[in-house]
């Protein structure tokens, strides 16, 4: 059972920097301490949206960067230390399923945290469209400021 949800983006932004067009995080939601899941929806006007409704791949490595930093985010809150800025390290193992994204479509990523050390984050990630077909899985390792 998740711990908490942030599910406008004002709570999401208390746990990052982007703002829209660059916000790639609707909601996101605490599951436990290895574990997290984060929806967005592409909408018109992302950074990653062409004018004739498509969405580039990368709109999907940004939301997971962003559901990511969200995680690393809130489990400092849970400390009570301040959120800080993160940063993507290494991106391994990306794997894209030949899906065309388009604006209107809505994309949940889980994450399992795979390692940690210090303010080195690992995860594995899967994100996937409403229909449940799987858009994207990768490994990526994020460091706090």
């Amino acid at each position: 059972m998740s711990e908490a949800i942030c599910n406008t983006v004002d709570d999401v932004c208390q746990l990052l920097p982007q703002r829209p067009p660059i916000l790639m995080l609707d909601s996101f939601e605490y599951i436990d301490d290895r574990t997290c899941r984060g929806t967005v929806e592409l909408t018109k006007g992302m950074v990653f949206a062409d004018e004739d409704g498509t969405a580039a791949q990368e709109a999907v490595l940004e939301h997971i960067a962003q559901c990511a930093a969200a995680f690393m985010g809130y489990r400092r809150r849970m400390k009570g230390e301040e959120v800080v800025l993160g940063f993507i390290g290494d991106i391994k193992r990306c794997t894209f399923m030949n899906l065309e994204l388009h604006v209107g479509d809505r994309i949940e990523s889980e994450l399992q945290t795979v390692s940690e050390v210090g303010s080195v984050l690992m995860v594995s990630a899967t994100a996937r469209l409403d229909n449940g077909q799987t858009v994207s899985r990768c490994t990526m390792k994020l460091a706090s400021a």
